[in-house]
């Protein structure tokens, strides 16, 4: 029988190891980062002068963080709509198939086992623009060249592809999970009356697995803005012309290379409040439309 607690301070004393780490790890960074963000800093924070707002003045007048903006944007809407729709279909198909479903299952994750730095440097000799062995074969099947090291629409696809296929094995562990759960007598009463699979997918899976989608579409949101920084470090440091500098590896540059670190500082703000309002209409709209459960 579990033991119930009269005394509050042996509750705090049980809390006390979870705030001691959050305060040191959380809260104190936060609040170092809002206070840095009220300098300007020279020799990589060494020496400090207060300028107030003029850092979130400067972000907004800045032409480069507009763009970065930009392109972190779009960046993030392709990575979570092509990893979530690719891991979907993936998904169905797998969890349709009747044979070899395992090795089918290990096939489709396999990318997520291994660390962004490995994805990205295998990708690298892939789509080598002189010897790749992918860009040899989509040269000869698309009839066009590939050089996305001085491309900069075929830089962001590469980098968002790459992403992408980090993500799509995450996207399927749920995925498979959520429909594995679906009760069969959906599918024996969905074959007696002959819906197709497109139809099957869309319109009975898709909003039985609603709480599952809507969770997967914050976590690959997260991970859009936050997660690829070390794909795009390896594959195009920023370029070609800052064209794949997402917010994530503007603020990295702005600390490390120009030793900037109150205007990073006031990078990484604007960077949480975007996420997080993100989020907060992402919970807002799941709310609405993801199905739960209950009356």
């Amino acid at each position: 029988m579990s033991e119930i607690y009269t005394q509050d301070w042996k509750a705090y004393l049980l809390l006390l190891p979870t705030l001691v780490v959050s305060v040191a790890f959380l809260y104190y960074p936060a609040l170092k980062t809002f206070r840095l963000a009220l300098y300007q800093t020279v020799a990589a924070g060494a020496n400090r002068i207060y300028v107030g707002l003029d850092n979130f003045v400067w972000l907004l007048e800045s032409p480069n963080y507009h763009y970065s903006f930009f392109i972190s944007l779009v960046f993030a809407a392709i990575v979570v709509v092509g990893s979530m729709a690719i891991a979907l279909y993936l998904s169905y198909l797998i969890y349709r198939v009747a044979v070899g479903t395992s090795g089918y299952l290990v096939s489709a994750i396999l990318s997520y086992s291994f660390s962004f730095t490995i994805v990205a440097t295998i990708m690298v000799f892939l789509l080598e623009p002189s010897v790749g062995i992918l860009t040899y074969l989509i040269e000869q099947a698309l009839g066009f060249e590939v050089n996305w090291v001085s491309n900069s629409t075929q830089a962001i696809v590469v980098v968002s592809g790459t992403s992408i296929l980090k993500m799509v094995g995450y996207n399927v562990i749920f995925l498979i999970g959520a429909l594995s759960s679906i009760p069969e007598t959906i599918n024996e009463t969905a074959k007696l009356d002959g819906i197709g699979h497109l139809q099957l997918l869309s319109r009975v899976y898709v909003p039985l697995i609603s709480p599952t989608l809507a969770f997967l579409l914050i976590m690959n949101t997260v991970y859009a803005f936050f997660l690829p920084f070390p794909v795009i470090d390896v594959m195009t440091s920023g370029g070609p012309g800052n064209s794949t500098s997402i917010l994530i590896y503007h603020l990295y540059e702005t600390a490390f290379s120009q030793s900037q670190m109150g205007l990073a500082a006031t990078e990484s703000i604007v960077l949480f409040v975007l996420v997080g309002g993100l989020i907060v209409i992402q919970l807002v709209w799941s709310d609405r439309a993801a199905h739960f459960g209950g009356t």
